[in-house]
C-alpha cells in the first residue's frame, strides 16, 4: 500500500505529465505549471496551468473492503487502510488576446488522455525531480508499490457545479478550469502492529498470493506496432508466471510456451486458429481462478485479396453489388464493415469515401472470406479496408521507385466498374 506521501506524489505526478507536455510545445514561450491555490501565484498575463487538489473523497468502490483491523482483545493486528479518490481543479492562464489558456488546455487534456495512468516510471521520476529540485519532500514514498495505479479522468462539471467550486475560493477571479479525479489511493496508517505468536509445528507453508498484474499489452514488432496474426504478443507485467499460467484474449484461451525468469513478460504468437480479430481484453490466470487486471488490445484483421463479385447500375447511375474479400484471422458472429477510399482521385475533387456495414451472420461458423454489399458507389479505383468488431484492417504502402504513386497508399484495392 501507500505511506503518507502519496497524495503528495500522485499530485507532482500529473504535474510532471502536464509541465512535459506544455514544455514540448514552442508556441507559449515562458508557460509553467504549478500546484498552488488558485488565487495564490496568478499574474496576469503569465501563461500558466495550475493543478489544485480540491476535494478528497473516500473510494466507493473500496472503502468496505477493509478488513478488522484489530483482535478481540483489541491489539492491533494489521494496519488500517484508507481508500481514497483525490478531485483536482485544472485552470489555466495566459492573455486572452493569444487564447494562451485554451491553447495549454488543449496540450493538457491530450496530455492527460494520452497518459491517464500514473505508471511506476513516471512516478519514480516526479519523486526523484523532487528531490533534485525541491529538497527531496517526497523521499520515501512509495506510491509506485501501490497495487492499484492511480487513473486520471475528466470529471463533467455543469455550471452551477463549476459555480459552486469556484464560490467556495473567495475573492479569486474565475479561470478556464477542467476537473479531474484521481483514483485510486490506498493509505495504511504508519503504526505498529503485535505480532503473530510463531507456529509451534511443521505444516503446510502458507504465503500471500498476490494477482498477476499487466502493465501493456504490446506487439515484439514494436509498441505502436499492429497486432496481427502471424506476429507476436508481449504481455508485460509483475508476477505473471504462476502455477498453469494461462492467457485470455476475449473469449479465446491461450497456454503459454514460456515466461522470463523475472515473470515481467509473456511472449504468445498470435494464430488464427485460436483467436478472432476485434477489441479484446487481455488477462492473465493463474491456478484456479486468480486473475490479474484486464489490459485492451486491437487484434486487426489481415485482407489478403479482394474483388468484385457484382456490380450493377442504379437509377442514379452509381454502382451496386458485392465485394469478395479473403481476410484472415477467419470471422464469425462478428461486426463486419466494408471501408473505401478513392485511389488516385483528380486534382480537382475530393476523394469518394464509403462505408456499408454487412449483415452480421445468424450462425457462428468460421468464414476467410467475407461477402460485403455495397450499393451507391462511383464507378473508379477504391482502397479497400475491412473493420471487425472495431478492429480495421491495415493499407499498405506503394514502394516501387517507379510509380507515381510511391509512398501514399496502394494496397488492397479493387476496381468498381
Amino acid at each position: 500500500m501507500s505511506n503518507y506521501l502519496a497524495v503528495a506524489t500522485a499530485t507532482e505526478t500529473i504535474a510532471q505529465i502536464v509541465r512535459e507536455a506544455v514544455y514540448a510545445v514552442p508556441g507559449i514561450p515562458g508557460a509553467t505549471v504549478t500546484t498552488l491555490r488558485p488565487e495564490r501565484g496568478t499574474q496576469e498575463g503569465m501563461p500558466r496551468v495550475n493543478i489544485y487538489l480540491y476535494q478528497v473523497s473516500p473510494n466507493a468502490a473500496l472503502r468496505n473492503n477493509d478488513l478488522p483491523t484489530r483482535r478481540a482483545d483489541g491489539t492491533l493486528e494489521r494496519r488500517p487502510r484508507s481508500a481514497i479518490d483525490l478531485h483536482y481543479l485544472v485552470s489555466f492562464y495566459g492573455k486572452e488576446e493569444r487564447l494562451e489558456p485554451q491553447q495549454l488546455m488543449g496540450i493538457t487534456v491530450a496530455a492527460l488522455a494520452a497518459q491517464p495512468i500514473l505508471t511506476r516510471d513516471e512516478i519514480g521520476r516526479a519523486v526523484k525531480s523532487a528531490g533534485a529540485t525541491k529538497g527531496g519532500y517526497l523521499d520515501g514514498s512509495d506510491l509506485a508499490d501501490q497495487v492499484e495505479q492511480v487513473r486520471l479522468s475528466p470529471v463533467p462539471l455543469n455550471l452551477e457545479e463549476l459555480s459552486k467550486l469556484w464560490s467556495v475560493m473567495l475573492h479569486t477571479p474565475h479561470a478556464l478550469s477542467i476537473a479531474y479525479q484521481g483514483s485510486v489511493v490506498l493509505l495504511d496508517a504508519e503504526i505498529p502492529t503485535s505480532p503473530s505468536l510463531p507456529v509451534t509445528g511443521g505444516g503446510h507453508t502458507l504465503a500471500p498470493a498476490l494477482p498477476p498484474e499487466i502493465e501493456e499489452v504490446v506487439s515484439e514488432a514494436g509498441p505502436r506496432r499492429p497486432v496481427r496474426v502471424g506476429g507476436t504478443l508481449l504481455v508485460r507485467g509483475r508476477r505473471l508466471r504462476g502455477e498453469q499460467t494461462r492467457v485470455r484474449i476475449g473469449s479465446a484461451m491461450a497456454f503459454p510456451a514460456d515466461a522470463d525468469a523475472g515473470a515481467t513478460q509473456i511472449r504468445l504468437p498470435v494464430a488464427g486458429d485460436w483467436v478472432r480479430a476485434g477489441v479484446h481484453a487481455v488477462q492473465v490466470l493463474h491456478g484456479s481462478g486468480v486473475a490479474s487486471n484486464a489490459a485492451a488490445v486491437v487484434l486487426r484483421p489481415t485482407v489478403h485479396s479482394v474483388e468484385v463479385r457484382r456490380s450493377e447500375p442504379d437509377p442514379t447511375g452509381l454502382r451496386s453489388g458485392e465485394v469478395a474479400a479473403a481476410v484472415s484471422p477467419a470471422v464469425g458472429r462478428q461486426r463486419v464493415a466494408l471501408l473505401l477510399n478513392e485511389f488516385a482521385p483528380p486534382a480537382d475533387r475530393r476523394p469518394h469515401a464509403y462505408a456499408f456495414a454487412a449483415p452480421v451472420p445468424s450462425d457462428d461458423e468460421p468464414r476467410d472470406t467475407l461477402i460485403l454489399p455495397f450499393r451507391g458507389v462511383a464507378e473508379g479505383t477504391y482502397l479497400v479496408r475491412v473493420e471487425v468488431d472495431g478492429a480495421e484492417s491495415l493499407l499498405e504502402i506503394d514502394a516501387d521507385p517507379a510509380s507515381p504513386t510511391r509512398g501514399q497508399f496502394a494496397f488492397p484495392r479493387v476496381e468498381v466498374p
